[in-house]
């Protein structure tokens, strides 16, 4: 059964906004092929978390803002 993701049951993913050359983008965490990991654009590639305690341990690390992703429709722009 796929995660049916709700207000009571929300997935996260860590975003930053970051600005260059006048242009603004939206940063996402991500995992590289190689187990590492990267700040990327696109949305598709950002790792995602069922808990808001792991996400909040990964941005103390590594910064960014949390973003909570409570409905299917958002959910969908993050799936691969």
């Amino acid at each position: 059964m796929a995660h049916k993701v709700t207000p009571m049951n929300p997935m996260f993913a860590l975003g930053r906004t970051v600005s260059a050359n006048g242009i603004v983008l939206n940063e996402w965490y991500a995992v590289d092929d190689d187990g590492g990991s990267m700040w990327v654009i696109d949305q598709k590639r950002a790792l995602l978390f069922m808990s808001i305690h792991s996400a909040d341990l990964l941005q103390k690390a590594e910064g960014g803002d949390i973003i909570a992703i409570t409905n299917d429709t958002t959910y969908e722009d993050f799936r691969q």
